[in-house]
Parts: C-alpha cells; sequence; structure tokens
C-alpha cells in the first residue's frame, strides 16, 4: 500500500512520485470530482 497526499484546490493534476521500495518513477493522475471525491490513478512513468 502506498499513501499519496492530495492537494484538493486543484481539481486535477499529473506529477512523478519515486516508489519509497523500489525507488522507481510513478506517473500518478489525480482527479478531484465534483462531489469532492478523489479518482487516482497509477502507473509507469516510461509506460
Amino acid at each position: 500500500m502506498v499513501d499519496v497526499f492530495v492537494d484538493r484546490s486543484v481539481p486535477e493534476q499529473v506529477y512523478v512520485e519515486d516508489c519509497y521500495v523500489c525507488c522507481r518513477p510513478i506517473l500518478l493522475s489525480v482527479r478531484i470530482g465534483a462531489d469532492d471525491e478523489v479518482a487516482i490513478e497509477a502507473r509507469q512513468e516510461n509506460g
């Protein structure tokens, strides 16, 4: 399991975080819905 901290003031964001276990980059796409629901998609940066 990975914890992701989300800035709810930005409704759509894409950024890269390194995995704390293997140090490989993870591309995170975050969307905040109108109902304040958070959706996060994670995939390999170069994948």
